[in-house]
Formats: C-alpha cells, structure tokens, sequence
C-alpha cells in the first residue's frame, strides 16, 4: 500500500471483486467472464441484462462465486427477464436472493431502509466470505442463517468452501 494512505494494510489487493446495480451489475457479469483468472467473487443487485455481449451468455463463463440480489417488485429489470437468466446460465457456485418487496432501487418504492438494508448485508456477507477468507460467515452466506433470512429466498448451489486461485 501507499504509505501514510488511510487505506494502507485495509485493502487487500490480493483478492478481486466485482459488483454492480442495474446495467452495471451485467457489466459485472461481463467483466468477470473477461477475467476469470483474477475475479474471486461477484455480486450484483437488479442486475439488468447487457445485451452486446449479453451478461446472459458470458455468464457462462463466470468461474468466480456470483451473487444476485433482486427484488420481487422490480419493474425494470425483473427477477424473470433479468437476473434468473444469468443466474441459471452460471455454473456453481452461485445464489439468487430475492428481497420480498424490493424495487429497482432496492425497494425505494416500498419499504425502502428495510430493502436497501438488506441488499446491503446480502452482498456485504457475500464478499467478506469470499474476499477475506472468513470461514465463520459460512452460516450466513450458505447454511441454514442463509436461508431462512426474513423476507429474502434463497435459490443457491456451491461446489466448494471458497475456491482459492493462483496468483
């Protein structure tokens, strides 16, 4: 790290995620179809379909851990048209967590802090297991805390504890 950075021994710069809202979460999608090699997890949140290249068909490619965070009430880029279709094009390991009552902003057409919130620890959770290596969070990521977390399905398969790549 820089010295003097208050960002210094905070950041790893060993470890890569990529996420995105909207068209920038099929934008994630692409970029880590473009970077297996140095992509360790992914997470979006009403992730829009990309269509030049399509988010759908590079997700395909994805070999990192992706997450889709999506709202049932998100009437932009719905659970059904947008974010299933990447997520079942993906190979594992992969979720889709669908906030009850959530919009395309989180749920700022609805109950707004409890939807935001939520996006919000889905993919904070996600990434620390994955990008820190934090092996007590299985519960939350994956395991039964994971699934039966209040108003959010869960839809999820996982090859393995966290894949290690080569660097």
């Amino acid at each position: 790290g820089v010295s003097g950075s208050r960002f210094q021994a905070r950041v790893r710069t060993d470890k890569l995620g990529l996420s995105g809202h909207s068209m920038g979460g099929g934008a994630a999608v692409v970029a880590a179809s473009r970077n297996t090699a140095n992509v360790d997890a992914v997470g979006t949140f009403q992730a829009a379909v990309t269509n030049s290249p399509s988010s759908t068909t590079q997700s395909a490619l994805v070999t990192a851990p992706a997450l889709w965070v999506a709202g049932s009430s998100d009437n932009t880029a719905s659970v059904s048209s947008h974010q299933r279709p990447m997520y079942n094009a993906k190979a594992p390991s992969k979720q889709l967590r669908i906030v009850s009552g959530g919009g395309h902003s989180g749920g700022q057409n609805s109950s707004s802090a409890s939807a935001q919130d939520t996006n919000e620890l889905l993919l904070t959770r996600w990434f620390l297991f994955y990008l820190t290596d934090d092996t007590t969070l299985d519960d939350a990521v994956w395991g039964a805390t994971a699934q039966s977390t209040a108003g959010v399905s869960f839809e999820g398969v996982r090859l393995a504890l966290i894949p290690q790549r080569d660097n």
